[in-house]
């Protein structure tokens, strides 16, 4: 006995429909619409695909869904788009959807909750369970429309910057940064800098400016207990580009660099003598200076160009920043392993465990002009009779 196929019913639109955000997420916004009509997400899945697994949902559907023209549709949330959708759009700057895992680090793509009063304006209230989600570049971490910290996490809270114009002049800075020296080299300088200027403000007493930007989050009535939240992360945020101002820096990074890129070459004698102290515990009668023992060792050595940079780091990011070469508990100091990271980079261009990531741009590039069939003109002369 063979059963007749599963027919699923034509797809009529919903009473209430709602118009997408841009760069919304096609979850989000299925989940606004489920909201919206007294559904769930699962229900509304299930209606538009027959399934209660993860299936895709094409523009076509959400049109008949909702009213909304196909290509609009496709327009606001890029996942719908096909590759010959995209090349015909101009979509340049927008932020790549693609998988948001966190196996290197930083994912290149990244989801996080849209503006909420950027969200009123366009008619979304902020309801918990249906708050829209944004595709975001790593530079869009605040709205200075509305002087909001947005983040780059999904966190439920978005602080006020109205009392605190040095995280908006930050993120001014950190779009000019990407202007000036594109956005992958900026995007490495920011993950780099992150946890090397968390790591001084957890160890930093009172007094930091990051602290004192904390003080106005808590009189602000914001969170500030936990490691792990959004005013944490902003309090940190003009330190963080400006560091990463210098880590981008073509200028800079060969004054971190030059000392130690090209050291002088160690005789034969010296490292046999080296070797010896090593083996034997005891100093060798070779009057042999201490900064050698150093290079053999792997340590970086102080000189000139390396002063000028542990310099400026004092001056624009951590005054109370201390140069230290030798590691402590098998570890080096975070700029100082930052600087051998360079360096290694230079000297073995093709060491896969140096190459980040770098197959999803987590941004469109400039589309190319596709070439459009011209329609024939209506002026055009009549073909002789009895040639068609």
């Amino acid at each position: 006995m063979t059963t007749a196929p599963l027919r699923m019913p034509p797809l009529r639109r919903l009473p209430r429909t709602l118009p997408p955000l841009q760069n919304e997420t096609v979850r989000s916004y299925l989940w606004r619409l489920a909201a919206a009509n007294a559904l769930t997400g699962l229900e509304l899945q299930v209606h538009l695909t027959g399934s209660v697994k993860k299936e895709t949902v094409t523009a076509e559907q959400l049109a008949m869904l909702t009213g909304y023209p196909a290509r609009t549709l496709r327009y606001a949330m890029l996942e719908l788009c096909r590759p010959a959708d995209l090349a015909r759009m101009q979509i340049a700057g927008r932020p790549r959807p693609g998988p948001t895992d966190w196996g290197w680090r930083w994912p290149h793509n990244r989801i996080r909750f849209a503006c909420d009063h950027c969200a009123t304006r366009r008619g979304v209230t902020r309801r918990v369970p249906a708050r829209p989600q944004v595709w975001t570049t790593h530079e869009d971490v605040v709205c200075l429309r509305h002087r909001r910290w947005l983040g780059t996490l999904q966190q439920d809270v978005q602080p006020g910057l109205a009392h605190l114009p040095d995280i908006l002049a930050a993120n001014r800075r950190h779009r000019r940064l990407i202007q000036l020296h594109g956005r992958e080299p900026v995007r490495s300088a920011v993950m780099a800098a992150t946890p090397i200027c968390r790591k001084w403000n957890d160890r930093s007493g009172g007094g930091q400016p990051s602290h004192e930007r904390l003080l106005v989050f808590q009189n602000q009535g914001d969170e500030t207990r936990f490691i792990d939240n959004a005013a944490v992360d902003a309090a940190a945020y003009p330190e963080i580009v400006a560091l990463a101002r210098l880590f981008a820096s073509p200028y800079w990074r060969h004054q971190a660099m030059t000392d130690n890129l090209n050291p002088a070459p160690v005789a034969d004698a010296v490292l046999t003598a080296i070797f010896e102290e090593i083996r034997t515990g005891q100093r060798h009668h070779l009057n042999i200076p201490e900064d050698i023992h150093e290079a053999i060792a792997g340590v970086l050595r102080p000189g000139p160009a390396l002063a000028r940079f542990t310099s400026e780091i004092r001056r624009t990011v951590n005054p109370h920043y201390e140069w230290h070469a030798w590691p402590h508990y098998n570890k080096f100091p975070p700029v100082t392993q930052w600087i051998m990271d360079q360096i290694e980079a230079v000297r073995n261009p093709g060491d896969h465990r140096l190459q980040r990531r770098q197959t999803s741009p987590e941004h469109y590039q400039p589309t190319v002009d596709v070439p459009r069939p011209r329609r024939a003109s209506r002026y055009a002369d009549a073909s002789p009779a009895g040639q068609r």
